[in-house]
């Protein structure tokens, strides 16, 4: 990760010289957001994620991947109300954007779904977390992607809190 940053550093200072809202230093500062992540400095992945939505204009292709992205940052920081806010938003503007390859937009949507029901989970509400993760199996299984075994196995898990919730009262 040390090399990663020190090259993405280096991508973040060259791009500090573009224009303000140029993508390539909107792209530089995503990028750099996805080390800090995974070094474990959630709280500036999240500004710098922030800040690129300032950027970006709502019918961007970009502005979706970003939002999701904040989820995947605010659920490492369990700010699962975050991921849920950031996840409506998402899907609400991936549905709108009709210059994607249709197969994109699912897979996006699909994702973000997916986000959202696992902050239900977390939330301690697992009909709702239920209630997108079908949306999302309903998404994947038409597209045979790879993860909608992961999707049933995750499913069988927010049943089985459910019903043991029903069965303490």
């Amino acid at each position: 990760y040390l090399e990663a940053k020190k090259y993405l550093d280096k991508a973040y200072g060259y791009s500090l010289s573009l224009p303000y809202n140029h993508s390539e230093r909107i792209r530089a500062l995503s990028n750099y957001t996805l080390v800090l992540q995974s070094m474990g400095f959630y709280e500036k992945a999240l500004m710098n994620l922030q800040e690129c939505l300032t950027f970006e204009k709502d019918d961007s292709i970009d502005v979706p991947v970003i939002l999701n992205n904040l989820c995947v940052v605010c659920a490492s920081l369990g700010r699962y109300d975050l991921v849920i806010e950031y996840g409506e938003k998402a899907l609400s503007l991936l549905s709108s954007l009709s210059s994607l390859p249709k197969n994109e937009i699912n897979n996006g949507m699909s994702l973000i779904l997916n986000n959202i029901s696992i902050a239900y989970y977390n939330l301690n509400i697992p009909n709702k977390a239920i209630e997108y993760l079908e949306k999302s199996l309903e998404i994947y299984r038409p597209i045979n992607n790879d993860e909608y075994a992961t999707l049933l196995g995750n499913l069988g898990m927010f049943y089985s809190n459910l019903d043991f919730k029903k069965s303490l009262f």
